[in-house]
């Protein structure tokens, strides 16, 4: 965790260091980051940093943390709460990977943090993997939990199943949509608006796939 120096810290000058340090661990494994090029772009000592973090670990956490909130915060505010309330899983479901797919284009940085951190086996990979974890088993009981309400599960399949394959989804799906439209560093803006439509239509049909295997029979549609 920070220190009480990094909160106490101007707004503006975070930001800066929020900045800098997302685009280094977004571009380098954990192990080839480096904290003197960061602090180098931010025309500060190199023990300015070490005021606000306990090393370099606990800046890496930090940000991989912000990458997360900053993601789920937007995919909260454009997927109404009277969807996570009201609607069945699969519809849910449509709706997440649609705006996923749409946070993956806004939010390029974060997501290539994301994905990054996932597949990072620094000293930090336990922390950081667990911070994603948490996020998936958080939405997925969420939205399991609404289906089991709703009535919209087959009953004679287990709930661990659902929960299995979902989580198996999500651990998929955000190296999938970065590898697809994040990392087309060569593509016009057309072409990854592109390539964000195919990847909409791509998880679309994978959610028919689970909505005809899943879905209660005397559930309406």
């Amino acid at each position: 965790m920070p220190k009480q120096t990094w909160w106490n810290l101007d707004p503006a000058k975070r930001e800066q260091i929020e900045y800098e340090a997302l685009n280094e661990f977004a571009q380098y494994p954990f192990s080839q980051a480096s904290v003197t090029s960061m602090v180098r772009r931010l025309h500060i000592a190199k023990g300015s940093i070490y005021q606000y973090f306990t090393d370099k670990e606990d800046l890496y956490v930090t940000v991989v943390r912000l990458a997360h909130e900053r993601v789920l915060y937007a995919l909260r505010t454009r997927i109404p709460l009277t969807l996570y309330r009201d609607a069945d899983m699969f519809v849910l479901l449509r709706r997440y990977f649609a705006e996923s797919v749409s946070v993956g284009l806004d939010f390029p940085i974060e997501t290539a943090l994301i994905q990054r951190s996932q597949t990072d086996t620094g000293p930090a990979a336990a922390t950081v993997h667990a911070l994603a974890n948490h996020i998936q088993r958080t939405f997925v009981e969420e939205i399991v939990s609404s289906a089991v309400e709703s009535r919209s599960l087959r009953p004679d399949i287990d709930k661990n199943v659902t929960v299995f394959i979902l989580e198996s989804l999500l651990e998929r799906m955000i190296p999938y949509i970065h590898r697809s439209v994040a990392s087309d560093d060569h593509g016009t803006e057309d072409s990854v608006r592109e390539s964000a439509t195919q990847i909409v239509v791509f998880f679309d049909q994978l959610i028919t796939v689970l909505d005809g295997g899943l879905r209660s029979r005397t559930a309406e549609r």
